[in-house]
């Protein structure tokens, strides 16, 4: 009917690369097109980690009450209305005179790097998730 939208599916798969020198975020994209292909990218250098934890709302108010980086499964999907996203970046080049001995929180994980010499820094953002499910709510 006349009510029914059609949303296009499309599947991108982000991740570290370890394959240089410099730790570098890439992303694979699937296309739908005519044929299905793969699309690999490269986007930001210096990107050592990144770690996403989900915003539960188990009562359907619009917030999130908890963040999680748990498995996401069938019976809880329709409950995230959010994703805070921490992105760890480091330095490209060593600085010989300092020893990085900091532990870095990423949310509900944290990672400590064993006295190298690379500077790093946590960006992180919180974003309201638009899932289709979600929308029933409001």
């Amino acid at each position: 009917g006349s009510d029914v939208e059609d949303w296009e599916f499309k599947s991108t798969i982000y991740y570290v690369s370890n394959a240089g020198d410099i730790p570098t975020l890439c992303r694979k994209v699937v296309d739908q097109g005519n044929s299905v292909g793969v699309t690999t990218e490269c986007l930001v250098e210096g990107v050592e980690r990144f770690h996403i934890d989900f915003g539960i709302d188990p009562d359907a108010n619009g917030r999130a009450e908890s963040y999680t980086s748990a498995t996401i499964d069938e019976d809880n999907v329709d409950e995230i209305v959010s994703a805070r996203i921490y992105i760890l970046v480091r330095s490209p080049d060593i600085d010989a005179s300092y020893t990085n001995t900091k532990t870095y929180d990423l949310g509900s994980s944290s990672y400590n790097p064993v006295d190298d010499q690379y500077y790093r820094r946590v960006f992180s953002t919180t974003v309201l998730l638009r899932n289709i499910v979600n929308l029933r709510n409001f």
